[in-house]
């Protein structure tokens, strides 16, 4: 997982049509597992339209979907709980791409696995300020999520780049602090966000179109 690749990669829709074959129902993928980290925007829509057709061809869905914020040297530290404001952003804007993704895929539940948030170490990073870091994202996710999947569904896909200006985005929110924690203790939370189509009637009271 943290170490350097030791086959080639596989492309994603060899991965399909062999579950397929296999008699799966469904996939689910991390961002990296279509494309590749320095992907162009011209590499990337190659390999995802390379990976929708195995899906429309084979008939599996994709049921979850993720994003990879571990396996590059930029998240040594963690994404979402990096202590560099830049990387925690750069870790929400790799996030939300990947999420308009999934949801057009018709994803219905998106999982923020922390795989190197938190601390091996209490001299490396304030836990309770990590843990408050990454109660911060979902909030921020769901309503963009519950929008993307709703248009997906009918067939009204938000057009190419739209909600990507981070600068527009207001962080805020909950507070996560188990009573037992440590300040030695790694920590390694894993969240879903599930498409609830009951969420969009503010969304759609306000004339919302694309997140």
């Amino acid at each position: 997982m943290f170490g350097s690749a030791v086959r080639a990669p596989m492309p994603a829709e060899r991965a399909v049509r062999k579950l397929a074959e296999l008699g799966a129902y469904g996939v689910n993928f991390h961002d990296s597992d279509v494309f590749g980290f320095e992907a162009t925007d011209a590499e990337r829509e190659e390999r995802v339209g390379a990976f929708r057709k195995a899906l429309e061809e084979t008939g599996l869905v994709v049921t979850t979907a993720t994003t990879n914020l571990f396996g590059h040297p930029v998240f040594k530290e963690g994404g979402f709980t990096a202590n560099d404001r830049e990387v925690r952003r750069f870790a929400l804007a790799k996030v939300m791409r990947n999420l308009d993704l999934a949801a057009d895929l018709g994803a219905k539940t998106y999982i923020f696995w922390g795989g190197r948030e938190g601390s091996e170490s209490g001299a490396a990073k304030d836990i309770r300020a990590a843990l408050d870091r990454y109660a911060e994202p979902p909030p921020v996710a769901r309503p963009r999520f519950d929008l993307r999947r709703y248009r997906a569904a009918r067939g009204q896909p938000c057009r190419a780049g739209a909600g990507r200006d981070l600068e527009t985005i207001q962080v805020g929110g909950g507070r996560t602090r188990p009573d037992d924690l440590a300040v030695n203790d790694q920590v390694q939370i894993g969240v879903e966000i599930e498409f609830v189509p009951e969420r969009l009637g503010a969304l759609q009271e306000r004339g919302a179109d694309c997140i």
